[in-house]
């Protein structure tokens, strides 16, 4: 688990860089459009200071946005890796015991029923107790593991 953890505050870190460098990049040309502004005679004072003010704004808006969604993310990343490791530790293995004596009939759908049990750590034991039908070639098409089952 350490290592994920280290893993997603590594990405972290590297998203909020990456957007430090496009904003320090953004606003750098923000200044460049400002001086070539003045320069400029025959633009008025008001477009001179309007122009640049919302282009910054919005890239300021833009990378703000683009911040609180990887900090969300990241959240959720660092949520399922905390559910996901600690749960197949902290959840208590389950044996469940099918006696079965002349099932045939039954017996694929209550095996198909207990696989379909979202557990992590579940142990499907099926005893047949001697029956004279087809319940044991049916239980033994289910035979072997299934998933985390």
């Amino acid at each position: 688990m350490e290592n994920n953890g280290n893993r997603l505050i590594f990405f972290l870190l590297l998203g909020l860089g990456t957007i430090s460098i496009i904003g320090a990049v953004q606003f750098y040309y923000i200044m460049r459009i400002v001086y070539d502004f003045t320069e400029l005679g025959h633009i008025t004072k008001e477009l001179k200071i309007i122009f640049p003010f919302f282009f910054f704004l919005f890239t300021v808006l833009f990378f703000a946005r683009y911040g609180v969604i990887m900090f969300f993310a990241f959240l959720e990343a660092a949520k399922n890796r905390l559910i996901d490791t600690t749960s197949s530790f902290s959840v208590p293995s389950v044996s469940v015991l099918v006696p079965a004596h002349n099932e045939g009939i039954h017996i694929e759908n209550t095996l198909q029923s207990l696989l379909a049990v979202d557990y992590p750590r579940l142990e499907i034991l099926v005893v047949d107790d001697g029956s004279t039908d087809d319940t044991y070639a049916k239980i033994k098409a289910f035979a072997g593991i299934h998933g985390d089952k």
